[in-house]
C-alpha cells in the first residue's frame, strides 16, 4: 500500500494514537435511532475457539435488543487499536469491517464482523429482525467489539492474519473464504473489499 498517497488513513492512525494518549478509556457510542440497510454477510463461527463468557456477567450469556450502533472510521481504528491490533493491520481490518457493517452505519450491536452466535459460545447475542436462526454476536460497547473481532482473525480466521498485516486485501480475502468468513462468492467479496482497502 501506498501511504504517500493515502493521507486518510495516516491520519486515522495519528487521531487513533492521539485519542489512545489522552483518553486512556472511552465509554459506549450512544445508541441512535433504528436507521438503515443490511450488512453484507457474516462468517460462521460454530467452532469459535474461546468459550468463555464476557466479563461481568452474572447470570450468563443473554438475549439482547437488536439495535444499530454506528460508529466513524476514526472510533473504530482507535478501538482496533486498543484491542491489540498492529497499525499496519488496520487498513484490511477496517475493510473488512466497513464491508460488513455498511461503513459502520449498520453496524448492530456493536459487532464489527457481524460475527454470528452458536450455542454454548458464551455469548450475548441478537436475533437479526427477530429471526431466532439468525442470531448474531453483541457486545456493550465498541471496545469489547473490537476486542472480539481481532481475536477473531487470530485464532479462528488466522489464515487471513500474515495478509492482513502484509496489507493485501486479496489474499485476505482468498484466506476467509476458505476459513468460510462470508458467504458471497470470493470473485465478489474480493472486488468490494479491495476498494475500501487503499
Amino acid at each position: 500500500m501506498d501511504r504517500e498517497r493515502d493521507p486518510g488513513l495516516r491520519e486515522v492512525i495519528f487521531l487513533a494514537l492521539f485519542l489512545a494518549l489522552i483518553a486512556p478509556s472511552h465509554g459506549p457510542i450512544p445508541d441512535p435511532s433504528p436507521g438503515q440497510g443490511e450488512r453484507a454477510c457474516g462468517p460462521d463461527v460454530a467452532s469459535w475457539p474461546d468459550p468463555e463468557p464476557f466479563p461481568n456477567h452474572t447470570q450468563g450469556p443473554q438475549r439482547v435488543t437488536d439495535e444499530i450502533t454506528p460508529a466513524t472510521r476514526a472510533q473504530v481504528a482507535l478501538a482496533l487499536l486498543r484491542a491489540g491490533a498492529p497499525s499496519r493491520a488496520l487498513p484490511v481490518l477496517l475493510a473488512v469491517s466497513a464491508l460488513e457493517t455498511g461503513h459502520w452505519q449498520s453496524m448492530r450491536r456493536y459487532n464489527l464482523g457481524n460475527f454470528k452466535s452458536t450455542k454454548g459460545d458464551g455469548r450475548d447475542h441478537y436475533a437479526l429482525h427477530g429471526k431466532t436462526d439468525y442470531l448474531f454476536r453483541a457486545y456493550k460497547d465498541l471496545d469489547e467489539g473490537a476486542e472480539d473481532f481481532v481475536r477473531g482473525f487470530r485464532t479462528r480466521y488466522r489464515g487471513a492474519w500474515p495478509a492482513i498485516l502484509a496489507q493485501d486485501p486479496v489474499r485476505a480475502s482468498r484466506a476467509m473464504h476458505r476459513a468460510r468468513y462470508y458467504t458471497l462468492s470470493e470473485e465478489r467479496y474480493t472486488g468490494l473489499l479491495v476498494p475500501l482497502a487503499r
